[in-house]
């Protein structure tokens, strides 16, 4: 009776939390209650141990619709949610293994397989593996021990699956859920992990920096580490400059060791499983950036060009973990007072020679996999839909770039046509390319929503202190002038002005919410400067003389 209690409450509440519709019984009703409200920390009646609410409040991209509100809820639900099958309380263990047994029974369905695959499947590719035990991993051994028909009120049969799933689950890579009790042994953690969830949040390469680099495994109950710091995952994917910067961090505990650790784990990645993901494509993208310029140009040589890759890539960083949020475990004129009128002669302005960072294999990287999610958007039917052929387009963008970074590189001329193309390419990254095909048809005019989707600044949580009831956040604020001195064969001795990115690092407390883009835009684009430049990291700041 508690396994199809525990069943139909579930499945009530995820209907009720996508559409809205649907009856729910009375603890159905306090857990909907709960994740509409987004607050503080409680004991779930279906994992049976303390979750952080917080987590069900939208975010990201996912705050521009209703629909896309109620979707990030469902997922957050599907998605966290576990059946554990370990903990003190017995009735419990044996449901969460009649439960797990019902889900891989209904999942035999080839229909509703097939659903459920369309909803897992493409996240393993784009995102990672599930960093929890699914169906994959459960419905063999069900079928082995249960058979095709069984019986949830038999406990000794339960008591026996349940063993057996012990013994075929895998422990989670990462762990994100509220700690048991204060000063939790790792063993805690992971029993209390330990289970079936049904759409699994994905493992991440920099989620496993950031679990590693803080407690239990990093520093000591004394002198504990709770909170991570993006440099952590910036320094292990190779930057100099990070890697400079935490070695203030190494009076915690083990910090050094487990850093250098995960800096020749990340060199080999790319030959693991787990690193075969567009999500990982991207980390690798930043490792490539942060080898050394080439070109031999004077800037790439100052330290300060070091900080402002890292700068950069901490920004685009942000951005991922941004996008991810869901699924991963962040002008003038004169007037004359009369006289004779004088026209200047026709005179030919000097044409503007442009400067593309010379990083050709940057550029590359990211057309390649701007062109891999093309090909699975393709893939996933429909021929991939507007989004496809914007990733296509971008993709043919960067191999332009990557033409013109290649030529500066090797010392290739540039001439009047190249100069053309760096100079029009800003228009090349156009409204059409941003923006889907809706809103599109708002033009003319530029609506005030509009304008507030083509406004970059955007904000996400990484991490969680659950001791101190706090969450770090990252975000991209307003974009940033760049003024650079390059003197290259073709185009001489010249300053070149380009945009670069913000970047933004912070701790807030739980209790105050986690930020949405909205909150966040509104501190960047209307509030006092002042207030927001406190909120950038120390290291983003030119030092003072």
């Amino acid at each position: 009776q508690g396994v199809l209690e525990d069943m139909t409450d579930y499945l009530a509440v995820a209907r009720k939390l996508l559409t809205g519709e649907g009856t729910l019984s009375s603890r159905g009703e306090e857990e909907y209650a709960r994740m509409l409200a987004a607050q503080g920390e409680f004991s779930s009646p279906f994992s049976g141990k303390n979750e952080d609410y917080t987590l069900f409040r939208p975010r990201g991209h996912y705050t521009l619709s209703p629909a896309l509100e109620r979707y990030f809820r469902t997922m957050s639900f599907l998605g966290g949610v576990t059946f554990p099958l370990k903990g003190e309380d017995r009735a419990k263990r044996l449901r969460s293994a009649g439960t797990i047994a019902l889900f891989c029974a209904l999942l035999e369905d080839p229909g509703v397989r097939g659903t459920w695959k369309k909803l897992f499947d493409p996240f393993s590719l784009l995102v990672g593996a599930s960093n929890d035990n699914s169906w994959y991993d459960y419905a063999p051994v069900v079928r082995d021990v249960l058979g095709g028909a069984f019986s949830l009120d038999d406990e000794e049969r339960m008591e026996a699956l349940r063993q057996a799933l012990i013994r075929a689950s895998r422990p989670p890579l990462i762990l994100g859920s509220p700690a048991p009790r204060t000063g939790a042994s790792q063993e805690e953690r992971e029993d209390q992990a330990l289970g079936f969830r049904l759409l699994g949040r994905r493992f991440t390469f920099d989620a496993l920096v950031f679990h590693t680099l803080t407690a239990p495994a990093t520093g000591t109950d004394d002198h504990p580490r709770n909170l991570p710091d993006p440099l952590d995952v910036l320094a292990v994917l190779g930057s100099p400059a990070a890697l400079q910067e935490t070695k203030a961090f190494e009076g915690f505990h083990r910090y050094a060791e487990h850093r250098e650790a995960l800096r020749k784990r990340w060199k080999n990645f790319s030959q693991d499983p787990l690193g075969n993901t567009i999500y990982s494509d991207v980390l690798r993208l930043y490792t490539t950036y942060f080898e050394p310029t080439e070109g031999g140009q004077f800037f790439a040589a100052s330290p300060a060009w070091e900080y402002r890759k890292l700068v950069t890539a901490a920004a685009s960083w942000a951005e991922l973990k941004h996008d991810t949020v869901l699924y991963g475990e962040q002008s003038g004129a004169e007037m004359g007072d009369g006289g004779d009128v004088w026209y200047a002669p026709d005179f030919l302005f000097p044409e503007p020679r442009g400067y593309v960072e010379p990083a050709p294999r940057l550029f590359r990287g990211l057309g390649a996999a701007a062109a891999r999610i093309g090909e699975f958007l393709e893939q996933a039917g429909d021929g991939g839909g507007e989004y496809a052929q914007k990733f296509a387009t971008f993709a043919a963008l960067m191999a332009r770039l990557e033409a013109l970074a290649e030529k500066e590189v090797t010392g290739a001329p540039l001439g009047a046509e190249e100069y053309r193309l760096i100079r029009e390419f800003p228009a090349e990254l156009s409204r059409e390319l941003v923006l889907p095909e809706a809103q599109l048809m708002l033009y003319p005019p530029l609506t005030p929503e509009v304008q507030n989707l083509l406004r970059m600044a955007l904000v996400v949580d990484v991490a969680s202190d659950y001791l101190a009831g706090r969450a770090l956040m990252v975000g991209v604020g307003a974009p940033r002038y760049l003024y650079v001195f390059v003197n290259d064969r073709w185009g001489g001795p010249r300053v070149t002005r380009g945009a670069m990115f913000s970047f933004y690092a912070f701790d807030r407390p739980l209790a105050e919410g986690r930020l949405t883009d909205e909150e966040w835009k509104k501190m960047v684009y209307e509030e006092d400067a002042a207030a927001l430049d406190r909120l950038r990291p120390q290291w983003t700041r030119v030092p003072e003389k």
